[in-house]
C-alpha cells in the first residue's frame, strides 16, 4: 500500500526518466566568413539566455565588427531566437570570457582587451583585463581595463554577497594595478565595487605559469578559484608532474586561506568548479595522469571530476571517456550527488557511445559513485566544442561553444568557425535505487496541493534552490505528515528530493 504525504507546493513536475540522454530541442547557429566562439552562456530572468565570446567576422550574421577581434554577446529568446547581439571592442583584440546578468537587469563581463580606442577607454600594455557593464540591451554603462604593461586576462566573474563583483583571470605584469609577480604568469584575483573601482588585488603562484580558469563565492562568503599551475615554489607547495590541477581558497578580502596541487605525473588541468548542496566543491577538468589523486585512465585525455571538502581534502574522484580525447570545461549539479558534465570527446568508445566526426560536444550525467546516468554527443562531421553549458529553468540543459561542421546536428554553417548554441529537453535528475519502489509526485500543473506517493515510508522530503540551496525540509512519520505551506517561497524553480526506504528520487517543480 502507497504511504502518502501531501505538501502545498503549488507546482509542475518534471518527471525523472533514465534515457540515452536528452533529445535536442532547439539549435542555433551564428557566424560570419571567420571564427566565431562562445565561452560563457547563462539562463535570464525573462527565460532566455545571454552567451558571451568574441567573433572576427563582419559578413554573415555579424556586422559592426570594430577591428581585429570582438568581444560577442548574444541574448536569445527562450525558443532559441536572437534578440539582439552586440560587438565591442576598438581595433586591436578583444573578447568575452565570463558573463553574468546583474540584479538591475542588465549584464556584465570580463575578457581582454588590447585596444586603447573604441569601446576601451584606457590599455595598460599589451592585453588588459577588460570588465563591461551593460544595461538590458546591451548598450554598455561603464567599462574598465585592469592590469600592467605585460599580458593579463580576465576569465571569471561573479557577483559579491558583500556588494561589488570579483574577477578571477592572470597576469603577467608587476605594475600598473598589479603589486607583484611571482614569476612569468601569476593567477591574479581582484574585487570592484558596483562602479568598477578597485578595491583589492591578490597574485599568487610561484616561478613558472599559474592560471585561474573559474572563481565562485562560497555560501560562507569565501572564494574558490580552480585553474592549473606546473610550479612548485612560491605560493605553492608541490607538483606532482607537469602541470597540476590548482585550487585556491581566500577570504573575502583575498588573503589565502589554503592552495593544494592536485593530479598525477601527467598533465592535469581544472577548469570549472561549484559548491555542491552538502558544502563541498566538485570540480571539473581533464588528466592525462594514470597515478598521484588520479586513478584510472582511458586513453589520451579523460574528463576529470574531483570532490573536495572545505578544506581541499579529496573525497572522491572519477575519469571519463574513451580512448581519445576528453574535456570537461563546465559541471552543474542537478540534485544532490548528481552531476551534469559538459565538454568534449573525440571518442567513440568507453564511456563515449558514439561519436559524430572529430570533436563532438558531450554532455554526461553522473552521480558521485561514478556511475554514469546517460551520456549524449552532439555534433557533425568537423569540429564541434563545447566549453559552456547550464542547466535550465525547465528541467534541460542549453551547452554552447563553436561549431566547424554542417551536417549532422548542425544544420548550417557561415565559415570556419561559428557560434553554437543547442538547448535540450528534460531529462532524469537522479534516482538512486537499491530496491524496487515507485514515487509518484502529481498533479502536474496545480496551484494546490502536490501529492507524494510512495510504496515504502516517506522519511524525508526536501526543496532546493536551482542553486542548490536548501529551501525547506520536510520530516514524515510513517504515514503522516503535517502538511507544509511554502508560500513564502519565491516563485521560481525548484528540485524536491523524496528519501523513501532505500530509494532516493528528485524531480523537478517550478512554483507558480
Amino acid at each position: 500500500m502507497k504511504k502518502t504525504i501531501t505538501t502545498f507546493l503549488g507546482v509542475s513536475i518534471g518527471i525523472v526518466a533514465m534515457s540515452q540522454g536528452p533529445a535536442i530541442e532547439w539549435k542555433q547557429s551564428l557566424g560570419g566568413s571567420e571564427n566565431e566562439i562562445i565561452y560563457s552562456i547563462r539562463e535570464t530572468s525573462d527565460g532566455g539566455y545571454i552567451a558571451a565570446g568574441y567573433t572576427e567576422s563582419n559578413d554573415g550574421d555579424i556586422t559592426g565588427n570594430n577591428g581585429d577581434r570582438d568581444a560577442l554577446l548574444i541574448k536569445f529568446a527562450a525558443n532559441g531566437a536572437v534578440a539582439w547581439y552586440k560587438t565591442y571592442g576598438g581595433t586591436g583584440a578583444e573578447n568575452a570570457r565570463s558573463v553574468l546578468q546583474t540584479t538591475e537587469g542588465g549584464y556584465i563581463f570580463t575578457g581582454s582587451a588590447s585596444s586603447d580606442n573604441g569601446d576601451v577607454s584606457a590599455n595598460h600594455g599589451g592585453n588588459d583585463v577588460w570588465v563591461v557593464k551593460l544595461d538590458s540591451q546591451g548598450e554598455i554603462e561603464w567599462e574598465k581595463t585592469y592590469g600592467g604593461m605585460y599580458g593579463d586576462a580576465g576569465f571569471s566573474i561573479v557577483p559579491s554577497t558583500a556588494g561589488g563583483y570579483i574577477i578571477g583571470g592572470q597576469s603577467n605584469s608587476s605594475d600598473g594595478d598589479v603589486t607583484e609577480n611571482n614569476g612569468m604568469t601569476d593567477c591574479w584575483i581582484f574585487k570592484i565595487d558596483a562602479s568598477g573601482t578597485l578595491t583589492w588585488q591578490a597574485s599568487l603562484g610561484g616561478g613558472n605559469t599559474d592560471y585561474a580558469r573559474k572563481l565562485i563565492e562560497t555560501s560562507a562568503g569565501d572564494i574558490v578559484i580552480v585553474g592549473y599551475s606546473d610550479s612548485a615554489n612560491g605560493d605553492l607547495t608541490e607538483n606532482k608532474g607537469a602541470e597540476d590541477g590548482w585550487i585556491i581558497k581566500l577570504s573575502e578580502t583575498g588573503t589565502l586561506i589554503w592552495q593544494k596541487s592536485i593530479g598525477g605525473s601527467g598533465s592535469d588541468y581544472l577548469w570549472d568548479v561549484i559548491e555542491s548542496t552538502g558544502g563541498s566543491y566538485v570540480l571539473t577538468g581533464s588528466t592525462t595522469s594514470t597515478n598521484g589523486d588520479v586513478a584510472a585512465n582511458h586513453g589520451g585525455l579523460d574528463t576529470w571530476i574531483v570532490q573536495l571538502d572545505e578544506q581541499g581534502v579529496i573525497e572522491w574522484e572519477h575519469t571519463f571517456g574513451g580512448t581519445g580525447y576528453e574535456e570537461g570545461y563546465h559541471i552543474a549539479e542537478i540534485s544532490a550527488d548528481n552531476y551534469a558534465v559538459f565538454g568534449t570527446t573525440t571518442s567513440n568508445d568507453g564511456d563515449v557511445a558514439t561519436n559524430k566526426g572529430e570533436n563532438d560536444y558531450w554532455i554526461f550525467a553522473v552521480n558521485a559513485a561514478g556511475a554514469i546516468q546517460w551520456e549524449k554527443t552532439i555534433g557533425g562531421s568537423s569540429w564541434d566544442i563545447a566549453l559552456a553549458g547550464t542547466l535550465t529553468s525547465d528541467g534541460g540543459f542549453v551547452i554552447a561553444g563553436s561549431t566547424g561542421s554542417a551536417n549532422g546536428d548542425v544544420t548550417e554553417n557561415q565559415g570556419q568557425d561559428d557560434a553554437w548554441i543547442v538547448k535540450l529537453k528534460e531529462e532524469g535528475l537522479g534516482v538512486t535505487s537499491m530496491q524496487q519502489n515507485e514515487v509518484i509526485v502529481y498533479p502536474t500543473v496545480t496551484n494546490g496541493p502536490v501529492v507524494i506517493q510512495s510504496e515504502s515510508l516517506i522519511e524525508q522530503v526536501t526543496v532546493y534552490t536551482v542553486a542548490g540551496t536548501v529551501a525547506l525540509t520536510i520530516t514524515g512519520q510513517p504515514a503522516t505528515l503535517v502538511p507544509t505551506d511554502i508560500a513564502a517561497l519565491a516563485t521560481g524553480n525548484y528540485l524536491v528530493e523524496v528519501v523513501s526506504g532505500m530509494t532516493k528520487v528528485t524531480k523537478k517543480i517550478v512554483k507558480k
